[in-house]
């Protein structure tokens, strides 16, 4: 029962940002692989370098509401991001 729940919320999840990405050229797979390769490099002091920023990384980030414009993050940012997306799920 579990499994078939996570599997159904998976899918909603999927179909939303589909028909987010209706307007745009970006295709659902090529949005999930890049939600895969979303990551930052610790720099120092607390602070990170997000590692991708591309025109697909741009426009998830402007559906869900998160800057991904910036370069640079410190660690509060990355916190308030991670938040972000789990109060909204």
């Amino acid at each position: 029962m579990l499994i078939f729940l996570i599997c159904f919320v998976a899918l909603v999840i999927l179909r939303l940002l589909e028909r987010e990405l209706k307007d745009s050229d970006v295709s659902i797979n090529s949005a999930v692989n890049e939600m895969k390769k979303i990551s930052a490099t610790y720099i120092d002091e607390n602070y990170y370098m997000l590692d991708r920023n591309n025109e697909i990384v741009r426009l998830l980030g402007s559906i869900v509401g998160i800057d991904f414009t910036k370069r640079f993050w410190s660690r509060k940012d990355i916190r308030y991001a991670k938040s972000f997306k789990k109060k909204d799920l």
